[in-house]
């Protein structure tokens, strides 16, 4: 009975250390855009609106060391009749 336990115990940490080893590494390569939440509430102008400093889109780039990103240039406010 104690053998019969001591292999199940190995087996199942074989197991779990082989799923463990298959799983890839995630990728986040790729474009992100921030996709607001309807339900939440609307801000109050409290805080100094710095607001995570990625701004509404952004890019990244993934190697196996390094994860880099990049702002997507939005229209200026001139091109848009604006100032």
């Amino acid at each position: 009975m104690r053998r019969a336990l001591s292999v199940l115990v190995v087996l199942t940490l074989v197991a779990g250390a082989a799923a463990a080893a298959a799983q890839s590494k995630p990728n986040f390569a790729g474009k992100w855009t921030l996709v607001p939440d309807p339900n939440a509430p609307a801000p109050t102008g409290r805080g100094r609106g710095m607001g995570g400093g990625l701004g509404q889109a952004f890019s990244a780039e993934q190697t196996d060391k390094t994860l880099n990103r990049g702002h997507h240039e939005r229209p200026s406010r001139r091109s848009q009749g604006g100032l």
